[in-house]
């Protein structure tokens, strides 16, 4: 998934990354994680009015209304009343689940959660504390082209589980990837990698020189060439001795 700059600004400044780190990828919920509680919803306004019609047309054996003309007024407001109440509670998760992200780096994982209105928390691990990434797909998410990520990370840290996350699969490689890269740099001691550019074109550090005199080291070598010719005679060595001023 492509980042533009314009929101690799917008996640350096409202979660805990480095200026120099690159955000790479951003994961959100599948279109079909909202479609289900609205359809829900949707469902419960339908059956609510549904019974209201129902009851206010039902007639006894006399022929009369089941429910008094002057009282039906009152079943249909109160089915309108539960319908509205139904829809409002149904925004609420849907907008909480809006704001829940996983945020890719070439350094770390950050995943965004949005418990409740007015709380939010922000998960972050290093890559290399990545222990293990799996997928699981149900039947429906196979066919919708959703599935189930787990991050595992080892210790007692919790894992990062994102439900409805479409194309669950490449997402995973994604990480996996861009973890092997990150740990391969670290082991290397080169600079991190970056998930989808050459590794080449980043700078490695070069050794530094060491100048050595020369007339010290000669006198070095004399001292061990001593040293050996010493322990087949069985009488130590002595050290060369400093004669410069």
């Amino acid at each position: 998934m492509n980042v533009s700059p314009k929101q690799d600004k917008r996640y350096h400044e409202i979660l805990p990354i480095d200026p120099d780190e690159k955000v790479l990828a951003v994961y959100r919920h599948h279109v079909f994680a909202y479609i289900l509680p609205m359809l829900t919803a949707a469902l419960v306004v339908l059956v609510l009015m549904g019974l209201a019609v129902l009851l206010s047309s039902q007639t006894n054996l006399n022929g009369e209304p089941m429910i008094a003309t002057d009282y039906q007024k009152y079943a249909y407001g109160t089915a309108l009343v539960l319908s509205i109440a139904t829809i409002t509670f149904t925004f609420v998760p849907v907008w909480l689940r809006l704001q829940e992200h996983i945020v890719l780096t070439d350094e770390a994982i950050l995943q965004m959660l949005q418990p409740a209105l007015f709380a939010s928390k922000v998960s972050q691990t290093s890559l290399d504390h990545i222990a293990d990434v799996s997928v699981r797909q149900d039947f429906l998410g196979t066919i919708m082209g959703y599935g189930k990520l787990t991050v595992e990370t080892p210790g007692e840290q919790n894992n990062y589980e994102y439900m409805y996350l479409p194309n669950p699969r490449e997402a995973a490689r994604e990480i996996i990837e861009t973890q092997e890269n990150f740990v391969a740099a670290l082991q290397s001691g080169n600079l991190p990698s970056k998930f989808g550019t050459n590794a080449s074109n980043r700078t490695t550090s070069q050794p530094k020189s060491v100048s050595v005199d020369t007339e010290e080291y000669r006198a070095f070598q004399q001292f061990q060439q001593q040293q050996e010719e010493s322990d087949d005679n069985h009488t130590p060595a002595q050290p060369p001795s400093d004669t410069s001023a």
